[in-house]
């Protein structure tokens, strides 16, 4: 009896610390965001963009081969908090550089300006988006 009953008190002990002891923590809602990432009107692939709120977590998505991307906050595609947002850009480095010739370096200079470096910082990157509760929430960010 003394075991059964120490399996069960295991058991909802466990299930208290998954659920976070008393289920999910408020999370303010979040609305779908699409857009698309250029470059002198030209779409920047395998680029990170995130969106910062004022309050709260940010949201982030990955940039495909034509630009396009989706902000995901707590799951995936789930969109981004509403109100306003510094946006932050980084280019990805596509190439494994192995070596350190001058060449290599070169490479990843190359790859890493793709995006100019003030577009990574939100106090320098001087993207401002707006998401709405009720808006289209598409943004197409041209980098200068």
């Amino acid at each position: 009896m003394g075991n059964r009953l120490a399996r069960w008190a295991i058991a909802c002990l466990v299930g208290m610390l998954i659920t976070g002891c008393g289920g999910a923590p408020d999370r303010p809602p979040v609305y779908k965001v699409n857009g698309v990432l250029k470059l002198a009107g030209k779409p920047v692939p395998d680029a990170t963009v995130q969106f910062k709120p004022e309050k709260g977590r940010p949201a982030k998505g990955k940039t495909n081969a034509s630009g396009e991307f989706s902000l995901t906050t707590y799951n995936t595609n789930d969109g981004a908090i509403e109100g306003r947002h510094q946006v932050t850009v980084v280019a990805a480095i596509s190439e494994q550089i192995v070596s350190n010739t001058p060449d290599d370096l070169k490479k990843i200079e190359a790859a890493a300006a793709v995006v100019p470096a003030k577009y990574a910082d939100a106090k320098t990157s001087g993207l401002v988006n707006t998401v709405e509760k009720d808006g289209k929430n598409f943004f197409e960010i041209d980098l200068n």
